[in-house]
């Protein structure tokens, strides 16, 4: 988990996320492994190295449970638009989305509290800026 996001859930969540100039390349970089590593182990990446959206698998590893659980991954991703152009943010977000539907679709999904922890209507209804897309 990037350092800045310890940071924030170490100081109560009282503010967004922040992330120094001089600490971009290395938050993005942070967050990419961070990502990789609490997603499924059968999710397949593109020839760039991003996820693909697709396939099929168990989702027990993404419902997070706990005070913090997704929220995590949302304080994260808006710190990521920070530092992200629009259209890598646009990928980030569209991926997060889709991972964030297909938990709720599962049988786990239906158990699972970590959307009640979080504002994700507030994300999944967001533009994806500079892609025009939602």
């Amino acid at each position: 988990r990037p350092k800045e996001l310890v940071y924030w859930v170490k100081n109560g969540r009282r503010h967004r996320v922040t992330v120094k100039d001089n600490d971009k390349e290395c938050y993005i970089s942070q967050w990419a492994a961070w990502w990789a590593h609490i997603n499924p182990e059968w999710r397949e990446h593109d020839e760039a190295g991003g996820f693909v959206m697709g396939g099929t698998g168990d989702w027990d590893v993404m419902a997070m449970p706990g005070r913090n659980g997704f929220l995590n991954v949302i304080g994260g991703l808006c710190a990521l638009k920070d530092v992200l152009d629009g259209e890598a943010w646009g990928a980030q977000l569209r991926d997060v989305r889709w991972v964030v539907g297909e938990v709720l679709g599962s049988k786990k999904g239906q158990r699972c509290t970590f959307i009640a922890s979080c504002s994700l209507l507030a994300l999944m209804n967001a533009p994806d800026s500079g892609t025009g897309a939602k």
